[in-house]
């Protein structure tokens, strides 16, 4: 049975990709933070696969929360054998490893080969969101069953990070953030 969590994971998935109004996305480098339905999101593609993405979201309501929101991909037909089990991994950035056990909660199977898996929402410590700030790369690696994602790491620039997360804290507190562009060129 899903809890609210688990719903709430399942309406971001399903709505990831539509704004909750016609506010574009806010842009620098390779992040962008998005005002979503239930909140507000940073988050960037990943390298080997542009539809993989990792972000965190600050939940409309509560600003000192960092959830991970993170989605993969695969062909594997047996993926499915995974759902609502705990797929372990390690997050590495800034010379440092984040292990993890997360909760595969959604498969979308409307692509013609491709599965597009949705994580349960994890809250990050801020160790971990420190470490993102002085890092180059994020590197997501799944430690177990990775033959049935199709790949065993996926990584993910950090580059426009802070700008982007600091634009995401300040825009969870004022939604009029957004309409600033970045400073940087």
């Amino acid at each position: 049975m899903f809890n609210l969590i688990n719903v709430l994971t399942v309406i971001f998935l399903l709505s990831s990709s539509a704004l909750a109004n016609d506010r574009a996305p806010w842009k620098y480098q390779d992040w962008q933070v998005e005002d979503g339905d239930i909140g507000f999101i940073a988050s960037t593609n990943g390298k080997a696969v542009h539809g993989h993405s990792f972000g965190i979201m600050m939940p409309k309501g509560s600003c000192n929360k960092n959830i991970l929101v993170l989605s993969l991909s695969s062909t594997e037909e047996d993926v499915r054998t995974l759902l609502n089990k705990e797929v372990s991994f390690e997050f590495k950035a800034y010379h440092r490893t984040y292990p993890a056990k997360i909760k595969l909660i959604y498969i979308n199977d409307s692509l013609p080969i491709t599965k597009i898996l949705g994580f349960n929402f994890v809250q990050l410590s801020d160790e971990f969101i420190e470490d993102l700030k002085y890092g180059e790369e994020l590197s997501v690696e799944i430690m177990d069953n990775y033959g049935l994602f199709g790949f065993k790491e996926e990584f993910f620039s950090l580059n426009g990070f802070v700008a982007n997360y600091t634009k995401l804290v300040e825009s969870c507190k004022d939604i009029e953030q957004l309409n600033i562009p970045p400073s940087i060129k």
